[in-house]
């Protein structure tokens, strides 16, 4: 026997098999995939205040991953520009703040929503001081 001939024969029946089990399908019973939705990206200007006696201006960019950007620090003494590097991991966001001449700051904390992150700031005369970042 030539299994092309049976190939030949089932075809058309399998064609017709599979047109009438999915035209009796209704939509709601197909299945759907979830829509994937990306993690937050920290983009743009932040605004924060450690202990009420140094602010920060950030202006952060994100490439999948990775936080990199720059801003200056005041209060405590002169306004320095201050470069940062460091990860989202949404929700969770750990950045360093380089500070020419100082002990560099390390913030952790969490993306709270799309304009707020809450964390503490180690390093550079702060010790687990808490401090909220917020979206300008």
């Amino acid at each position: 026997m030539n299994p092309f001939l049976i190939r030949k024969e089932i075809l058309p029946l399998s064609i017709v098999f599979f047109m009438l089990c999915f035209s009796s399908c209704r939509e709601e019973d197909l299945i759907s995939f979830p829509t994937v939705l990306l993690p937050p990206k920290v983009e743009g200007t932040w605004t924060g205040s450690v202990s009420g006696f140094v602010d920060l201006i950030l202006h952060l960019s994100q490439e999948r991953a990775t936080i990199s950007g720059w801003g200056v620090i005041s209060g405590a003494g002169p306004t320095l520009k201050v470069s940062v590097h460091g990860t989202n991991r949404y929700p969770d966001i750990e950045f360093t703040i380089a500070i020419p001449g100082y002990e560099a700051m390390i913030v952790t904390g969490q993306l709270v929503d799309l304009r707020r992150i809450d964390g503490v700031v180690n390093g550079s005369g702060a010790n687990n001081n808490p401090i909220t970042f917020v979206r300008q």
